[in-house]
């Protein structure tokens, strides 16, 4: 499928501190707070919530990503929702678990809202991110 009008690009990118006021204002929506553990309520809780975002990425258990709306020639974003991978959600065994949350500006549009929900096919990546499922000890399900 190919970006167009009703079904924009989406971008992951890990997350970096300029994400933190579209960050901020994502989690004022209450909707947000009633089903996540996402607790953001100003510009310090969100760079450390940024921060342990970059941890994870750092420790190899976390793997979390901003999920962007790109705007060509990729001069903006607009922050759609944000997609993790958890690693070693199993103890003792190789596994992992996704978990995404929507923005509300984002829920419901043509094209958008029943993407996220799908794991955001088809996203590209800004760059290679550094998560090869075999080297993180992980397999396919069968």
């Amino acid at each position: 499928m190919d970006a167009t009008t009703t079904a924009p690009a989406l971008l992951l990118r890990p997350w970096r501190s300029v994400d933190v006021p579209a960050l901020v204002e994502a989690c004022r929506d209450p909707v947000l707070r009633q089903w996540t553990s996402v607790r953001v309520s100003d510009e310090a809780d969100g760079l450390r919530w940024v921060e342990s975002q970059r941890e994870g990425w750092t420790t190899g258990d976390r793997f979390a990503f901003a999920v962007l709306e790109a705007t060509w020639p990729c001069r903006t974003a607009t922050l759609m929702g944000h997609v993790v991978v958890l690693k070693g959600v199993a103890r003792g065994k190789p596994s992992a678990e996704v978990g995404y949350w929507t923005a509300a500006h984002a829920r419901g549009l043509p094209g958008r809202g029943r993407r996220t929900s799908r794991l955001l096919p088809p996203v590209r990546p800004a760059r290679r991110a550094r998560c090869d499922p075999r080297r993180a000890g992980l397999r396919r399900p069968v």
